[in-house]
């Protein structure tokens, strides 16, 4: 039988900080605003029904696909779910949709360009579904060119009494998953599996198994031809480890390990460690080589190095961003624009990158943000009601610590259509 090495990657980098959107304050909350009208032109969610019992995937208009494993949803209760359910996805992937949305890309670790935002929720009978422990989903895009920066993020909300007079209702944090596409995260998931096999329980085993199964079964599931209890075998070699073979059973979920270097043999259904399978017949065998799969030499497919996948623990809103980080950051950054109210949104804009960053404002004619990019050209755009007209300005103006907007630039819109168009064109 044919041996191959598979080289692990074992060192990421990770964003320790929270990404965050624009504050919320109390005092602003009873307002009506234009950005509240403005959600009205935001991405609308698509609503896809399909069975939980199955390998779920959903390809978005703009060619995202989104990948849940099987048996991934459970009730507020706990209790797992079968049967059809009802996902919702929002799809935000332009600086317009950021703005219409109020979906900036602010960070704690500095401005951050965006491939793509997506709100993902799932619900059975109108009621509202959660992840099952241990249980992941995958974001995958094509459309970008992969970066060393680029991180899935979570948005988690706060419970109400948690939340302070000044304070978010929520946060952004970085997702716990090592690499950005399918390639690294296989590797990194056998490598860790090589590792922990003698030193954790058979639940710990199945989450890693779990991660395995849900980045290749959508791609083989209906090439195998069953032929034991087993549905396929990754079979590789890490060279500390020696040959590795992992076995799956997608109908109930079995699953085996097996490594020649100490003889470690588990099998187990689910998170349930049973028996050896010393006797199994393995049925068909999967190659992992680098990232490319063959499955008994008939037929392959690749873990494409050169799409984004993330995977996601939480359902809710869930962003692939990347850091600016070729440039400088000035700090606690302010832009005057007299005689403006607080009540006005202003929104900065990248003008060759896809994100935007949002203010925030105590008072009136003097709006905050955290951190702009040192000496880049940013587009300022700043809209608001006053006197029942809609006001609407927009200027280019070098990012530092302390800047003014000129007001000359604010002009009166006929209506609400007129300043959506306004933002589309940026």
């Amino acid at each position: 039988m044919k041996k191959i090495i598979l080289t692990a990657i074992v060192g990421f980098m990770f964003l320790q900080s929270c990404k965050k959107p624009t504050p919320i304050y109390t005092n602003l909350n009873k307002i009506e605003t234009l950005q509240e009208e403005l959600l009205q032109f935001a991405p609308q969610p698509k609503y896809s029904v399909v069975n939980a019992s199955e390998v779920i995937s959903i390809t978005t208009d703009k060619g995202n696909l989104i990948t849940f494993p099987k048996n991934a949803f459970v009730d507020k209760n706990g209790n797992s779910i079968t049967g059809n359910v009802e996902v919702s996805i929002i799809e935000i992937t332009t600086k317009a949709e950021m703005i219409l949305s109020n979906m900036p890309t602010n960070s704690d670790q500095g401005p951050l360009e965006s491939q793509g935002e997506f709100l993902v929720e799932v619900k059975q009978n109108n009621n509202i579904l959660k992840l099952a422990d241990g249980v992941s989903f995958s974001i995958q895009n094509p459309n970008s060119t992969i970066n060393s920066n680029i991180q899935g993020w979570n948005w988690i909300e706060k419970e109400e009494s948690e939340v302070t007079t000044l304070g978010q209702n929520g946060t952004w944090t970085a997702t716990e998953y090592a690499g950005n596409n399918s390639c690294d995260i296989f590797s990194n998931l056998l490598f860790d599996l090589s590792l922990t096999i003698n030193e954790t329980g058979p639940q710990e085993i199945w989450k890693i198994i779990q991660e395995m199964k849900s980045l290749l079964e959508p791609n083989i599931k209906k090439e195998l031809n069953k032929d034991g209890p087993f549905d396929y075998v990754i079979w590789s070699t890490i060279e500390s480890e020696g040959e590795i073979h992992i076995a799956f059973n997608s109908e109930n979920d079995e699953w085996a390990y097996y490594t020649t270097i100490d003889w470690v043999t588990k099998y187990g259904l689910r998170d349930q460690e049973t028996t050896a399978y010393t006797n199994y017949d393995f049925g068909e065998d999967v190659y992992n080589i680098g990232c490319e799969i063959l499955l008994d030499s008939t037929f392959s497919f690749n873990l494409n190095p050169n799409v984004i996948s993330l995977n996601f623990n939480t359902l809710n809103w869930c962003n692939i961003d990347q850091l600016i980080s070729k440039y400088g950051a000035s700090y606690d950054c302010k832009i005057n624009a007299i005689g403006i109210p607080k009540t006005a949104k202003v929104q900065f804009v990248f003008p060759d990158l896809n994100g935007v960053l949002s203010s925030w404002s105590l008072k009136d004619e003097e709006f905050n943000i955290d951190r702009l990019p040192t000496g880049m050209p940013i587009q300022v755009v700043l809209y608001y009601k006053q006197d029942g007209k809609i006001m609407f300005g927009l200027e280019t103006i070098t990012a530092s610590k302390d800047m003014n907007f000129n007001v000359a630039n604010i002009i009166e819109l006929d209506d609400i259509d007129a300043l959506v168009k306004r933002i589309e064109n940026l």
